[in-house]
């Protein structure tokens, strides 16, 4: 049967169906069940478990095309959806995933529109490290990463890549304008050099 997860909630509230950013591991796994598949463990990590319990203590589960993401303290710190621009997000036999707009060739201004329709509040920004990626950095936290289609030298943006939760890059990399710190602030922001 599968737990209801509706992609337009998620980018209205920051929740994921029944799932929260902080809850912890055991209480997914209850909703859930196990993961259809997980990251390995380390060979470390590999000997200290039983093989088949190896999934209940890997720091990734993916659910179909879904990745959660879990801390040290086996909490959730993130929800990720890659492969945007070759696949519609799904949730393998655990979720029945709604995908809403979110599927491959979805243009920044075709999701503009749709946020908008929905009074989504968004902020545009540029990708840090990537001048070819644009993100629309959602108020409620998710982040809609979008390819450019002809590389840096147009503005005309590309295809809907990657969906990223939360806005990890939010306090360390921009400005409260949304635009991208300068070297040395970033460096202090991260702790680095000045």
């Amino acid at each position: 049967m599968g737990v209801s997860i509706s992609l337009l909630q998620f980018c209205c509230t920051g929740l994921f169906g029944p799932l929260h950013i902080g809850m912890p591991r055991a209480q997914i796994e209850a909703a859930l069940g196990a993961p259809d598949d997980y990251m390995v463990l380390s060979r470390r990590e590999r000997r200290k478990y039983p093989e088949a319990e190896h999934w209940k203590h890997s720091n990734i589960w993916r659910y179909g095309s879904v990745e959660l993401t879990f801390d040290a303290s086996d909490l959730l710190c993130a929800v990720h959806i890659d492969h945007l621009d070759n696949v519609v997000p799904a949730g393998g036999e655990k979720i029945r995933l709604d995908p809403w707009i979110l599927r491959p060739g979805l243009s920044v201004a075709e999701a503009q529109t749709a946020l908008d329709e929905q009074q989504i509040a968004y902020r545009q920004r540029p990708d840090p490290f990537d001048e070819s990626l644009v993100h629309l950095a959602l108020e409620a936290g998710p982040v809609l990463y979008f390819q450019m289609s002809n590389g840096v030298d147009t503005a005309e943006p590309g295809g809907l890549c990657l969906l990223d939760f939360p806005d990890r890059l939010k306090d360390a990399f921009y400005d409260e304008a949304g635009q991208v710190l300068k070297s040395a602030r970033r460096k202090r922001a991260t702790g680095g050099g000045a």
